[in-house]
């Protein structure tokens, strides 16, 4: 894996969450805050899982190990959501911009949000 891999597979990620984001836009604030039985609880508990999901692992590449999730009332609209999620998208791409080569075979340090030591290969 190589940092042209990396920027690819991050961009392609980006024009899938903007088709997530923008289907997301259209449904009502109720529809939005509406509670569920899958997982996360419904559509904003599991944007909200998957925007932390990655800001954690950014957070983690870049050295910190957080230990706490968000959680969807940190996100009372879905606006508010999409302005972090564009927050963290320019986050990424700088990350992904700096990254070299060489960084991307080297091993990384983090402790999981439960506390656990983990070790990995920064590209995987």
């Amino acid at each position: 894996m190589n940092k042209q891999d990396i920027i690819l597979l991050c961009k392609y990620n980006q024009w899938a969450n903007a088709l997530i984001l923008n289907a997301a836009a259209k449904v009502t604030q109720e529809e939005f805050l509406a509670l569920a039985s899958f997982p996360y609880g419904g559509l904003r508990g599991t944007l909200v899982h998957t925007l932390f999901a990655e800001w954690v692992w950014r957070q983690r590449w870049e050295g910190t190990s957080p230990t706490k999730r968000f959680k969807p009332e940190d996100f009372p609209t879905f606006e508010s959501l999409r302005t972090r999620w564009a927050e963290e998208e320019k986050a990424l791409t700088s990350f992904v911009e700096e990254v070299t080569d060489e960084k991307l075979e080297s091993k990384f340090k983090y402790n999981s949000t439960d506390g656990e030591p983990h070790e990995r290969i920064l590209w995987q």
